[in-house]
């Protein structure tokens, strides 16, 4: 049986690869491209379902991934982009559950904690995110770094703590009970 899918680079990647959200009437300036679901281990078409790919500018057309983490106990991997917005997807079926929209610029890195099951995004408006994945909304934001955040981690599986880095130099310890930021060190040299 010949593979009815379209051969472009970008129309070969996963869904979750290229920040897709399903809609039937895209705006103005928008491209779209057949919606994709899993069927043995690869991508193929749908037959009917348009997917709007949501863009950084109009002119680029397509957003890029810059991480990707899997929240197992909720059967969801999470992408974010360079568009601002952290994507939810189911990861039996492939498809988009919902997106999470509040950066004001790309997010860059994530992370989960799993005895609180929130996700804390950081990116470059230099804000760390919290969001409930359940129903898809901001729980706080933490402000605090003076530069892009590049990267955000839990501090072990049980812990209700996550340390956050910038492009400065600066590492801070956050509680997410209180949100409040516990400890500051910055990095000489960086």
């Amino acid at each position: 049986k010949a593979d009815d899918r379209p051969r472009g680079d970008y129309d070969r990647m996963p869904p979750w690869a290229r920040h897709v959200q399903q809609d039937k009437h895209p705006a103005k300036g928008e491209i779209t491209k057949s919606s994709v679901t899993p069927r043995g281990g690869g991508y193929n078409s749908a037959r009917s379902a348009k997917a709007k790919v949501v863009s950084v500018a109009s002119e680029l057309g397509k957003s890029i991934v810059m991480a990707l983490l899997e929240l197992e106990v909720l059967g969801l991997l999470a992408s974010c982009g360079i568009d601002g917005k952290v994507m939810l997807w189911d990861i039996f079926t492939g498809k988009a559950k919902t997106t999470l929209k509040g950066h004001d610029m790309g997010v860059r890195c994530m992370a989960f904690a799993a005895a609180s099951k929130v996700l804390v995004t950081g990116g470059y408006d230099y804000n760390l995110m919290v969001w409930n994945p359940y129903v898809g909304t901001s729980i706080h934001i933490m402000k605090g770094h003076i530069a892009q955040i590049v990267g955000v981690e839990v501090l072990g599986n049980a812990s209700n703590q996550v340390v956050s880095a910038d492009s400065e130099g600066s590492v801070k310890t956050w509680d997410l009970g209180t949100y409040q930021c516990l400890q500051t060190i910055v990095v000489s040299g960086a």
